[in-house]
């Protein structure tokens, strides 16, 4: 049984109530999730806000590294998808394919993020 945590502004975050899953297939818990308070959803909240400054600041070069990282975690961990597979009641070929195919597309947008070009005018929206 997997027991998950929040991660927020880098940090991994417990709170107090928590939600079992459970198998659409076969009622078997499979875990638990967080039920955050308000308070907590704020602060979750608050810190993405502030989160876009640090990561516009990056270069690409080290954006496409962050995402090419999470990329690589996904077709690394094949737990991912037999988690889904169990969450969701999709075949394991397929919940798996569905983990793979994702860690292809954060590969294609960092790659495309090194290729982007033009110039950004102050003041336009």
């Amino acid at each position: 049984m997997t027991n998950y945590q929040n991660l927020v502004n880098g940090k991994w975050k417990s709170s107090e109530k928590e939600i079992a899953i459970y198998s659409p297939i076969n009622q078997e818990k499979l875990g638990t999730v967080l039920a955050m308070s308000q308070a907590e959803v704020d602060d979750a909240i608050e810190a993405a806000r502030a989160a876009p400054p640090a990561w516009r600041d990056l270069a690409p070069v080290e954006r496409a590294a962050y995402l090419h990282k999470t990329a690589n975690i996904l077709e690394r961990d094949k737990k991912i998808g037999t988690i889904l597979a169990k969450e969701i009641a999709k075949g394991i070929k397929a919940a798996i394919g569905k983990v793979v195919r994702t860690a292809d597309l954060i590969h294609f947008a960092a790659e495309e993020g090194l290729r982007i070009t033009g110039q950004a005018m102050e003041g336009c929206k």
